[in-house]
């Protein structure tokens, strides 16, 4: 089976990461601001211009990248899957636009972490229309059994709710 896994905030705690160098970035910039830890909008959650979401991208999107941790049992579960046969597409939003060694600086990341995996694909709307991917969220592990290998297409996302189209016959849980 192909499964797919996406890696920031479910396979690593990239938030936390983020919101610690965005209150790092607001310190020097002298940006008054009262952080909205659940708001998407970068005005919204930490009082940014485009201006300064460019700057912080510049800054400090790398250390963000690099210093994120891998949530508890996230490696030896991915393994695990690995092991059984599975095909392990680690899928990702990440764009090269942010940082020009995206690709490195993720594949270093997962090697690091002993993240055993087929494929990389970054900025997951190539596997939009991928009907034969299973997307699974380890912030809720499941135990992966003979009775969900029935099921070809299910998408089960990580906590952002994702504006991707999936494919017909794809469930969202």
């Amino acid at each position: 089976m192909n499964i797919g896994i996406d890696l920031d905030d479910t396979i690593n705690n990239l938030a936390e990461q983020f919101l610690y160098y965005a209150k790092k970035y607001n310190e020097e910039k002298s940006i008054k601001h009262v952080i909205q830890e659940n708001e998407w909008d970068y005005d919204k959650a930490f009082g940014w211009s485009l201006e300064h979401q460019k700057n912080f991208y510049k800054t400090y999107i790398k250390d963000v990248l690099i210093n994120a941790t891998i949530k508890q049992n996230a490696s030896e579960i991915i393994n695990k899957l690995k092991e059984e046969g599975n095909k392990i597409i680690i899928i990702t939003a990440r764009c090269k636009e942010n940082h020009k060694k995206m690709d490195e600086i993720t594949k270093n990341w997962l090697e690091e972490n002993n993240i055993n995996y087929d494929k990389l694909v970054l900025n997951t709307s190539e596997l939009c229309h991928d009907s034969h991917l299973l997307l699974i969220n380890l912030t809720d592990p499941l135990e992966i059994n003979p009775s969900m290998r029935e099921l070809p297409k299910v998408g089960i996302l990580g906590k952002i709710k994702s504006k991707i189209e999936l494919p017909n016959g794809t469930v969202r849980v």
